[in-house]
Order: C-alpha cells, then structure tokens, then sequence
C-alpha cells in the first residue's frame, strides 16, 4: 500500500477536529490498563522483549477512542493528535502511563522467562500416551510378547483383538495362541 502524504496543515486540522470529538477522560486515565492487551500476539509469538514506551501507550489509547466513537484515521493522524495530547498532559497523567509501562514491561519479562522455561525442559510438562520402548527393552522378546494381563490392560475383548489383527492378514493367529 502506497504511502499517504498528508501537509503539515492537513495533519495539524485533523489532528485537533479528532481531538473535539474524542472524550479525554478515556484517555487520562488510561483506558486500557490490562498490560495483556498491550502485548500483541506477534509480539507472544517471536517473544519480542521491546514492550511500547509510555506515550505509545497512550497512542494505542487514543486509537482505541477514535475507532470508540467511529473515526477511523490513519496513524499518521492519531499519533499527530496523541503529541498534542501528551504535551499538553499534566505530569501525573504521564505519570500514570509510565507505571503502565512499568507493568507491562514487568509482565512481559514474566512471560519471556515463562517460555525460555519451557524451551529449556521441554519433556518435563510432555504428554506421552503410551509407553515408549527403550532400545534395550524394545530388543527383548518381553517387550514383544502379548498375553493374557497385555490385553486386560488394553481394555477391549480378546476375540475383537484378534480379529482386528487378522483382518491385516498380518498373522495367523487363533484365539489360544494368547490364553496362555
């Protein structure tokens, strides 16, 4: 997609027409707060360690207003209007995006050390349905041989078993070939 090029004076109308409409109290305090929310799930998947600054916080938020309220703008615009913002803020409504910052950043750290967890033992939370055979065990005809407790613990009935198998035309087998 082409890039839009937008003059100074196009910018600077548009930026203060979305400032009108837009309601400032969702804005300070922030209203999206949940650290989740701020870390996307590119960011999850390739864990990015970067997390957004204070005032792309506060941009983030004020997107989230303009599409609220049914303004969809570009980002060239809804940054324009965030600076605006952001300069004009108090110094405790900053201060309230820096602790978001800091609770996100924190929370992503949590999730990275989470993942390099499980990277580094991957076996220990592993799901195995069966048994796998060691080569030693796999090499003796104990590991091989089915009887009577074999099928028990299969749950299901001796004759099904043995029609199964000899429905492959893998064995020639009877039933009190394994009633042993």
């Amino acid at each position: 997609m082409p890039k839009q090029k937008f003059s100074e004076d196009y910018l600077e109308d548009t930026a203060t027409a979305l400032l009108l409409k837009i309601n400032r109290t969702n804005i300070f305090p922030p209203l999206l707060k949940d650290p989740e929310e701020f870390i996307s799930v590119k960011c999850k998947k390739k864990r990015k360690k970067q997390t957004p600054n204070a005032f792309i916080m506060c941009r983030m938020n004020v997107h989230k207003e303009s599409e609220r309220i049914g303004c969809k703008y570009n980002m060239r615009i809804i940054s324009k209007a965030t600076g605006k913002l952001w300069k004009d803020a108090r110094s405790e409504e900053k201060n309230e995006y820096i602790k978001l910052s800091n609770k996100v950043k924190s929370y992503n750290e949590k999730l990275l050390l989470a993942v390099d967890n499980v990277e580094q033992n991957p076996n220990e939370n592993e799901y195995t349905p069966y048994h796998i055979f060691s080569a030693h065990e796999a090499e003796s005809d104990e590991a091989l041989t089915i009887n009577q407790s074999n099928l028990n613990f299969i749950n299901f009935n001796e004759e099904e078993f043995l029609f199964t198998i000899q429905s492959f035309d893998l064995f020639d087998l009877n039933y009190n070939d394994f009633c042993n």
